[in-house]
């Protein structure tokens, strides 16, 4: 049987696990729980080819990709545009709404969702 994106092992991951404070102001702790989201999301995703990231395993339609854009549009919907008060950023800003047929979430998705890009990426804090 020849290898293919489903079944070809990937590399252990790397990426650590950010540990959430027990204690600290409401600040500290809801960034802190936030930054244990990402990392554990990343650290799942790690190391996948854009085809196993696009691969919905049954029964549901939902994909790895999905789960990460969705995560970045409702950080950056409720940190960018809820809290701080600003206009939707790209690539929300001209996502196809009207198109209800997955809402990113599934194999065939136009939503972006590259590794890196928007707010899943570690580094970036809701506040800063």
């Amino acid at each position: 049987m020849e290898p293919t994106s489903a079944t070809t092992p990937t590399p252990e991951p790397t990426t650590p696990v950010y540990e959430p404070p027990n204690s600290g102001t409401e600040l500290e702790v809801l960034t802190g729980f936030i930054d244990f989201s990402r990392s554990v999301l990343l650290r799942k995703t790690e190391g996948l080819t854009e085809a196993q990231l696009r691969t919905a395993l049954a029964p549901s339609t939902m994909t790895l990709a999905g789960i990460l854009t969705h995560m970045a549009f409702v950080e950056d919907y409720w940190f960018g545009h809820r809290v701080a008060g600003r206009p939707p950023a790209a690539p929300w800003d001209t996502a196809p709404w009207e198109d209800r047929s997955d809402r990113g979430l599934g194999p065939r998705s136009r939503h972006p969702h590259r590794r890196g890009a928007g707010p899943v990426r570690g580094d970036r804090r809701p506040f800063a």
